[in-house]
């Protein structure tokens, strides 16, 4: 049998071919031969796709140039970078962080104290922070707490902790993600957990997200300094710690973790072991990651008068077009 050969198109030929294509699109897109409107960044959904085209006539046609935020997921929310510190007494916690936090990003800190001594705010320019889960075990004992300020905008790199009382023993790591839901506090928070205990392993409690891919951080301390976290279970990972306060028995041991990604309908929880014996605090928070949308999905019409045009929206998209 004969063999088929591709024929082969010379450098010349696929120039001209180009250049007739170049010919075409570019008036086509400033359509003044087609009399044309262009429609940008028309918001298409269920409940939005009548669009007014303005032509004062029933279209002849319409040509999608741009279909973006086709096909909606969640994203994994990704740890960037943290700075720790700790110390005992003080009438507030100055952290300076060593690096320019990026707009849009959300920060977390995890807190723990000796005497169950609350912090009352956390001040930082260009950030809204807001308690998000705390624990203690009572009055006299340590207490954890979680803050978080989402979608920031020209943060500072200057954290003021202010408590309700003057601290005595503390730890604190201050953390920046990223791939967060960029909305309010209360609306990225979806559900909070916490525990106290004296043997290993340390752990929240199991929370169950109500999306998919939901994110997951914890704070889990230990009434001793010389305390180690290790051996996390269930996809999570320590991402760092924090020593502080005065003698062994009376100091503080921090360590933040968390899980990037967190199934919906998928029970977890913040679980370490702990090397030494004695009272340790968690807490837990699972939270909102940004839906992410790509690919090209061009929509169907679905009717064209002098007035509008419509298109069928299965999902929510953005859509630049031409209609002429």
């Amino acid at each position: 049998m004969p063999q088929l050969r591709r024929p082969i198109i010379s450098d010349q030929e696929v120039k001209r071919l180009l250049d007739s294509l170049d010919a075409f699109v570019v008036p086509l897109e400033g359509i003044p031969w087609l009399d044309g409107a262009p429609l940008t960044a028309v918001a298409l959904n269920a409940a939005n796709n009548v669009i007014p085209h303005r032509l004062g006539r029933t279209p002849r046609g319409w040509w999608v140039t741009r279909s973006y935020d086709a096909i909606g997921f969640q994203a994994r929310a990704k740890y960037l970078r943290s700075q720790d510190g700790g110390g005992n007494g003080g009438a507030t916690i100055n952290v300076t962080l060593q690096w320019q936090p990026t707009s849009g990003n959300c920060m977390i800190a995890a807190i723990t104290t000796n005497n169950d001594y609350a912090t009352a705010s956390i001040a930082q320019t260009g950030a809204t922070w807001v308690q998000v889960a705390t624990h203690s075990a009572g009055a006299g004992t340590a207490r954890i707490e979680l803050w978080m300020a989402p979608q920031i905008a020209s943060p500072g790199t200057g954290v003021v902790f202010t408590p309700a009382t003057a601290y005595s023993n503390w730890a604190v790591v201050t953390a920046e993600y990223a791939g967060v839901l960029r909305a309010a506090a209360a609306t990225v928070l979806d559900q909070a957990a916490g525990n106290n205990g004296s043997a290993s392993p340390a752990f929240t409690g199991a929370l169950t997200p109500a999306e998919r891919h939901e994110w997951a951080v914890a704070g889990v301390s230990h009434i001793s300094t010389f305390a180690t976290f290790s051996n996390p279970r269930d996809s999570w990972i320590i991402r760092d710690r924090a020593w502080g306060g005065g003698a062994r028995a009376t100091g503080r041991t921090l360590s933040l973790m968390d899980r990037e990604s967190v199934a919906d309908g998928v029970a977890t929880e913040a679980r370490a072991d702990v090397d030494l014996a004695g009272e340790w605090t968690a807490a837990q928070i699972l939270a909102k990651t940004a839906p992410i949308y790509s690919g090209y999905d061009y929509p169907l019409e679905l009717a064209r008068d002098r007035e509008n045009l419509t298109l069928q929206a299965q999902m929510p998209r953005t859509v630049d077009l031409w209609v002429f």
